[in-house]
């Protein structure tokens, strides 16, 4: 069929007698595969400044396609899809992706269609990202599963893309999202525990649509951030509630010390934002700041002695109590978050009717 698209500048070919030509928009080196990246793609560079080709096509064989994507399975399998009816029709159907990244795409066409030197052994982190969302869109994890392993392990980055110290914790949703896209238990369980310990209230706002995370997976991040949260207060309300109580604590200056530890653990609560304590969702706050804040409590009592029982009991039961808290934090399994695998629901708004 004649095509009313500008004629592409340039053209790779993964089977000379492919049904299927897939137009791409031209994006940046940068915005494709990453600063740095070692990925030597075959779609050349712009040949100069002037150049004003906007265009890239791969050609490929809907039945490699088929195979492995069902959700090109659906679209070129059947008439009701404009792209299926088309190929019924005539010898080849194009397909316009200007969402789609070429460079991740001629990648997943080299794992397809068998082009094994092609295939990279390692990937940037941008890439690697764009890999994922290509695999999750069309549903390539089988085709994908072992070379995906490889690209996890052997991903070069930049380390402020993973989560270390107070990185800005929207890097942290592609690190989430392809550990869950690759099934990746190990950085699903890393990312996950360093979104409960760093997110606030409003995590997941303002991911793009390009990490279709479950919406399951940001839930349970809240829910885990505010358990943290409810177990801390509670353990440190029931330390006030021990000095207020009929019976001292002290057995040396009675309820004298008892007030006046109650006063100093408010006093470093306050100092630190967390009195009085916030209620749900503990706006503006993360988990990691509350367990920093606390570490730096410095109680006053009347006792001089080290060993006066106030002291010894917050540190004892109380902050002790608050540590086993933190060591408890865990981050999520994989395994409880299955994929999409409704084809109907990753093809809405790429396929058209006919």
């Amino acid at each position: 069929m004649a095509s009313d698209m500008p004629q592409a500048s340039e053209k790779l070919v993964f089977d000379t007698k492919g049904d299927v030509l897939l137009i791409f928009t031209r994006r940046s080196e940068d915005e494709e595969t990453g600063k740095g990246s070692p990925i030597k793609s075959s779609i050349p560079k712009r040949k100069s400044p002037h150049d004003a080709s906007n265009t890239i096509t791969i050609l490929i064989s809907s039945r490699h396609m088929a195979l492995a994507s069902p959700v090109f399975d659906a679209m070129l399998a059947h008439e009701k899809f404009k792209e299926g009816f088309e190929l019924k029709t005539s010898p080849k159907v194009e397909i316009t992706l200007p969402d789609d990244d070429p460079i991740a795409f001629e990648i997943l066409a080299s794992v397809i269609h068998h082009r094994n030197k092609s295939i990279p052994k390692s990937v940037s982190f941008k890439l690697l990202t764009n890999l994922a969302a290509l695999t999750e869109k069309y549903l390539m994890h089988e085709a994908l599963h072992i070379v995906s392993q490889l690209w996890v392990d052997n991903v070069s980055t930049d380390h402020s893309s993973l989560p270390s110290g107070q990185a800005d914790l929207r890097k942290i949703c592609p690190s989430i999202f392809i550990s869950w896209v690759f099934g990746n238990q190990h950085g699903f369980n890393i990312c996950t525990e360093f979104a409960i310990l760093h997110s606030k209230e409003n995590f997941g706002s303002d991911f793009t649509d390009q990490y279709l995370l479950p919406t399951s997976i940001i839930t349970e991040i809240k829910n885990a951030r505010i358990k943290a949260f409810d177990e801390v207060f509670s353990a440190l309300n029931n330390a006030f509630v021990q000095r207020t109580g009929p019976h001292s604590l002290c057995d040396v200056a009675d309820e004298h010390c008892d007030f006046l530890t109650m006063g100093s653990l408010i006093q470093n609560a306050a100092d630190n934002g967390f009195w009085p304590f916030p209620r749900e969702p503990h706006i503006g706050k993360t988990v990691s700041e509350l367990f920093c804040g606390i570490s730096k409590f410095d109680i006053d009592t009347i006792c001089r002695d080290g060993r006066c029982p106030n002291r010894v009991n917050f540190e004892e039961t109380t902050l002790r109590g608050i540590t086993n808290i933190q060591s408890q934090i865990r981050g999520l399994s994989v395994e409880n978050f299955p994929r999409e695998s409704n084809t109907q629901y990753h093809i809405h708004g790429t396929l058209h009717w006919s």
